[in-house]
């Protein structure tokens, strides 16, 4: 019997060395090293920059390492492409300037990244609130593009959007913000999010999609263990109506609580969040093999999923297992809402299954 343990031994063993390697082969590129000071005033932009740019070089895995403290960091994009994997691992803070973004897009921008590793436990300041004074886009119809939501002093604020990008995990995270907390865009795969707290804010979205010409497939995207609190959407895909024509497929999302969230499930191919939209034609978005797992919670709505899906592109291969939501603070019935929608479900069902 003793000879039967001989291969789980031996597997165990190259499994250690392979790690083991992968760790011994890692180089560190510490912040501090590149003249970073964390005293949360002097601007270390030029040494993380720098820092950023010798790891990314590197063939095999590189480590940008941030030590506690308090790093003041104005606008800066860390750009690709890389040689190798990339680990921003950050155990300090990041504080952005006061009022940094009145004439800037973006604080801390990643770009052109592949196999992207983010963790470390830190955390980033964007100094928002001393910006939001300025922003008169809830008088101003001319910024329509960025709403006012809740809380109304954070307009257009997503946590982290990501596109064009492949390989990355975002993990044990918590997002407060004005817009999605996670955003997935065109051109995207193989990207794993897991153990997220998002609220408030308009949740995790896939999209939009459709809406340029040289848009591309989006592909494998799991979401999982993650908590949507008070938000104005839950797990949402949703696509322009219009001619461009991809493909977005290959989704799971599973074990997720959500609680007071007012569109809990929601595929959404007429999205329009300004009208008048150009409504060319029904969205040329294919969605496809899409898995709901064991997701549950309360719905400030009535429907708590809403499949609204492209009549020239049915969704295909939905697959609902284990839904179950209650209204918020009432024993109100809950509905769903489904059009175009192909697809199967297995388990308990609340609201019960509209296809």
């Amino acid at each position: 019997m003793a000879h039967q343990n001989i291969f789980p031994c031996i597997f165990f063993s190259i499994l250690f060395c392979v790690f083991s390697t992968v760790a011994q082969g890692a180089r560190t590129f510490n912040v501090k090293y590149y003249g970073a000071v964390a005293n949360g005033r002097t601007d270390n932009r030029k040494a993380f920059l720098r820092a950023w740019m010798d790891a990314c070089d590197q063939k095999g895995v590189s480590i940008v390492y941030i030590p506690k403290g308090v790093y003041m960091l104005g606008s800066v994009e860390f750009a690709g492409p890389c040689r190798g994997v990339t680990m921003f691992f950050m155990k300090g803070d990041l504080r952005a300037p006061r009022g940094a973004f009145l004439n800037v897009e973006t604080w801390l921008g990643f770009r052109y990244v592949d196999n992207l590793i983010m963790k470390g436990g830190g955390t980033l300041d964007g100094q928002g609130q001393s910006a939001w004074p300025f922003n008169q886009c809830h008088k101003n119809n001319n910024c329509q593009t960025l709403p006012i939501v809740t809380p109304d002093y954070s307009p257009n604020t997503d946590g982290i959007k990501m596109g064009s990008s492949s390989n990355i995990r975002i993990s044990y995270s918590k997002i407060s913000t004005g817009d999605d907390c996670i955003a997935i865009l065109s051109d995207t795969s193989n990207i794993d999010i897991s153990n997220v707290y998002c609220g408030p804010g308009h949740g995790i979205s896939i999209g939009s999609l459709g809406k340029y010409t040289n848009e591309k497939n989006v592909n494998g995207v799991s979401v999982r263990k993650c908590t949507l609190n008070g938000t104005d959407n839950g797990i949402r895909i949703k696509s322009w109506e219009s001619p461009i024509s991809i493909t977005a497929s290959n989704f799971l999302f599973q074990d997720i609580f959500m609680y007071n969230v007012r569109n809990p499930i929601i595929i959404d191919q007429t999205y329009c969040p300004h009208p008048p939209c150009n409504r060319q034609t029904a969205s040329h978005v294919q969605i496809q093999d899409v898995t709901y797992r064991n997701i549950f919670g309360t719905s400030s709505s009535e429907i708590a999923v809403s499949m609204q899906c492209s009549k020239k592109f049915p969704c295909k291969n939905i697959v609902m297992t284990d839904i179950k939501f209650g209204h918020h603070g009432t024993k109100k019935s809950l509905k769903s809402y489904c059009s175009y929608v192909n697809g199967r479900f297995f388990g308990r069902q609340y609201p019960p299954p509209c296809f």
